[in-house]
């Protein structure tokens, strides 16, 4: 693949990924600050069909357009949502490995989606809970209120991240890894070439 293509393949995964990011829907057990999206797919797709740094370009670039055309958080949630991605995309790409199988999907996508929760988790706590409530006012309590309304077990910071932020992320690396599935199969031929002679792992 000419870097040509790479460049033009990256650039359509993150004017998608990009789209996606601003279609986001809340899921009803979870806060409404948490919103699902399936913008992380098509960075997953770079990452596995040209390599992870391909799929980091796209998380970049996604975040970068949001930041400027529809951000309202002072980067601080598209810095977040860049890391959190990328802590998806990285392993799964590693577990994932070269020869895709649909058991091989399953089992990096299960991996992926607990590292995910927990970069998830310890970010929040340690960095961008802090970050929103010096750079944008909202103070910790109030996101936790918003989190206890809907969940009982939400009592302080760390039932916030126990019981939505680690749990909301593990969902979402299982649904991404279904997505992924379903149709990363139909569209292999076209994302990585004609498939080499030999078995498959």
């Amino acid at each position: 693949m000419t870097k040509r293509i790479r460049w033009l393949r990256i650039t359509l995964f993150s004017a998608l990924s990009f789209l996606l990011m601003l279609i986001a829907f809340p899921v009803p057990i979870f806060p409404l600050f948490l919103k699902m999206d399936f913008s992380d797919l098509p960075a997953l797709f770079a990452a596995l069909s040209m390599g992870p740094l391909s799929g980091i370009a796209v998380e970049l670039i996604k975040n970068i357009l949001h930041a400027f055309l529809a951000g309202h958080t002072a980067f601080i949630g598209e810095t977040a949502n860049f890391l959190v991605g990328i802590s998806f995309i990285l392993p799964f790409s590693f577990f994932y490995g070269k020869r895709y199988s649909p058991l091989k999907t399953l089992a990096a996508g299960t991996a992926a989606a607990c590292v995910m929760s927990f970069s998830a988790g310890f970010l929040n706590y340690f960095v961008f809970l802090p970050l929103y409530e010096k750079a944008l006012g909202i103070p910790v309590s109030t996101v936790i209120k918003m989190a206890a309304s809907v969940n009982r077990y939400v009592i302080d910071k760390k039932s916030l991240i126990l019981w939505s932020i680690v749990p909301f992320n593990l969902l979402k690396g299982i649904i991404l890894t279904l997505a992924l599935f379903f149709i990363y199969k139909k569209m292999r031929t076209w994302l990585e070439g004609p498939a080499e002679p030999g078995p498959r792992l």
